[in-house]
């Protein structure tokens, strides 16, 4: 019996780039999702604000930074404070030609495949989450894919694909760090995505604030996350006839 050959160069390199723009569409799934956690917290808090609570504080993680940014350019009815957690509200940098060059069927095959793999979201995870963080369980896995399975999720990833996830302009930056409303910044110590002196710098806050964790720090550092936002709403100027929350 013969050994068998080993594969071509040339299927390896495929084999390489697949593997590639699979981890791309489903990391571009996973920060639409945190988008939509910050549009959640922003409209949320909004929506359920109690009897005499006047202001909120609005918060935003990853891309969702720029949800709530740009909420509080409508002034400080809408946000009386701004908490950036691991995002800095800028575009992700990603060319935009990858969302034209991946038409259907391969775009949605593509996104198919990536959400079938529970290795790949498994290694996306963890990549992002860190060594704290224990290791996805099936139903760990599921509770991530499944938002991601849902009707108009596909929709809205092309146009994320295409068109970018939520961000900030230069000039609305701009216009941010100029406000007269309170703002921070709480990010993972080893968060690869993120320089945050520049993020802080960038919107007017203070030095930021830095826990432990990478990407997810709301999942690796939840009671330190917790300590931080809690010390900037308390640090944030009580309206009058009302209480910021």
């Amino acid at each position: 019996m013969g050994l068998a050959e080993p594969p071509a160069p040339s299927r390896l390199r495929l084999t390489a780039f697949f593997r590639r723009a699979l981890v791309i569409v489903l990391a571009l799934a996973i920060a639409l999702t945190a988008a939509s956690f910050g549009y959640n917290l922003a409209t949320g808090g909004q929506a359920a604000r109690p009897a005499g609570l006047s202001m909120v504080n609005a918060g935003g993680h990853s891309s969702g930074a720029a949800v709530v940014g740009l909420a509080a350019l409508r002034g400080r009815h809408v946000a009386t404070g701004v908490a950036f957690l691991d995002g800095d509200a800028t575009p992700l940098g990603a060319p935009s030609w990858i969302g034209w060059l991946l038409i259907n069927p391969y775009r949605t095959t593509m996104l198919r495949l990536a959400l079938s793999s529970s290795w790949l979201i498994r290694k996306l995870y963890s990549s992002q989450c860190g060594p704290a963080c224990p290791p996805l369980s099936t139903a760990g896995v599921q509770t991530w894919r499944l938002p991601l399975e849902q009707p108009g999720f596909e929709s809205a990833r092309t146009y994320s694909l295409r068109h970018g996830i939520p961000s900030m302009t230069v000039a609305q930056l701009a216009q941010l760090r100029a406000a007269p409303v309170p703002k921070r910044v709480i990010v993972g110590v080893n968060d690869p995505q993120l320089p945050p002196a520049a993020a802080a710098a960038a919107i007017g806050a203070p030095a930021p604030v830095t826990v432990p964790g990478r990407h997810l720090t709301m999942i690796s550092s939840a009671q330190q996350v917790a300590a931080a936002i809690r010390a900037f709403i308390g640090s944030a100027p009580k309206p009058a006839g009302g209480r910021a929350g």
